[in-house]
């Protein structure tokens, strides 16, 4: 009986302990769980700020970054911006100029370009020769058709005189045509002048006057042994033209001088023909213009919109002619100035 007893005792004592063991190990295994849970719960937490850390870390460099961008695209936008806006208003002047030079109206050009004309006037003495009067009515007229002024102080003595225009290309420098600048040689050496006109020995006058009313007397610098060119120094000064060589048939010109001795004359045209040949041994050399053109215009320019010098009036196809004048071309010019200025300006 006591055995039983002690068995029972002993089996009682056995399930609690088992009891107590299982209930002891699933407390572990849940505390340990909770445990767990608990430190996943720290992780994802940290883990969450980890990821807020990294994300405003990442925003705040996006930020930077995106900073950094717009000011580059502004910095660009703006560089575009002035280089646009730098070619629009080179575009929009080239069109104004454009069309100041689309402009009918030379009023401007003349304005800003007379100043710069001279009226040259050569005077040669000599003697007239006794010849009827019908005779020296003849003469008169045929140097009338040259250009010529005829002066008769008295039946012995007088003078000729011719009457040209020049226009200044430098400082003090005008250019105009030899046979205007040294008319002495071309009246004396003339046989048809020669019959009824004896040179004197004395040197010519040439005298230079301005649109201002000044009056110098000038000396002959260069003359061209290609061209009719010449050039003469004057203490006056004057506003330079500058000369361009960029022509075309059909460029509107105008032609600034002293026909027949009117002074400051302006007569409008245009550039009939480039390189015209006129057999005289220069080749297709000639501008052709149908500007008004009269003795006394020799030597002035013709001049485009610009006020530029394209050509240096310097003959007519016959006394009784119009609309057929002819200059040399401003390339000439810039040849013997070229020249001129290894040689005697230098």
């Amino acid at each position: 009986m006591n055995i039983l007893k002690i068995l029972s005792f002993m089996n009682t004592t056995i399930s609690i302990i088992l009891l107590l063991t299982f209930v002891f190990t699933n407390f572990q295994i849940a505390e340990q769980e909770l445990n767990n849970n608990a430190m996943f719960e720290q992780l994802q937490g940290e883990l969450a700020q980890a990821k807020s850390a990294l994300a405003d870390s990442q925003r705040t460099q996006y930020n930077t970054l995106l900073q950094e961008m717009n000011d580059k695209e502004l910095f660009y936008f703006n560089q575009i911006n002035n280089k646009n806006f730098n070619t629009e208003e080179k575009k929009i002047n080239k069109r104004l100029d454009e069309l100041k030079l689309e402009a009918d109206d030379f009023s401007q050009t003349i304005k800003d370009s007379m100043p710069s004309i001279v009226k040259i006037t050569v005077k040669v003495e000599g003697t007239f020769k006794d010849w009827p009067d019908a005779d020296n009515e003849k003469m008169k007229n045929s140097l009338k058709s040259k250009g010529y002024l005829i002066n008769e102080d008295d039946n012995v003595g007088g003078s000729i005189a011719i009457t040209g225009s020049g226009v200044f290309v430098r400082n003090g420098i005008i250019v105009t045509n030899r046979h205007v600048a040294d008319a002495q040689k071309e009246i004396c050496n003339d046989p048809f002048t020669s019959e009824f006109f004896v040179c004197s020995p004395e040197e010519a006058e040439i005298e230079v006057l301005t649109t201002k009313g000044e009056i110098s007397y000038s000396n002959i610098v260069e003359v061209s042994s290609q061209y009719d060119l010449a050039f003469i120094k004057t203490s006056l000064r004057g506003s330079s033209l500058s000369l361009s060589s960029e022509i075309n048939t059909g460029d509107e010109v105008v032609a600034l001088g002293n026909p027949l001795g009117i002074e400051f004359t302006a007569t409008k045209g245009m550039v009939s023909a480039v390189n015209r040949d006129l057999n005289d041994g220069l080749g297709k050399f000639w501008l052709q213009t149908d500007t008004p053109i009269n003795p006394g215009n020799s030597g002035g320019p013709l001049v485009n919109k610009k006020g530029e010098i394209v050509g240096i009036v310097t003959q007519k196809e016959g006394f009784f002619a119009e609309g057929l004048g002819y200059a040399i071309p401003a390339r000439a010019v810039n040849e013997e100035l070229k020249y001129l200025n290894s040689n005697y300006l230098n």
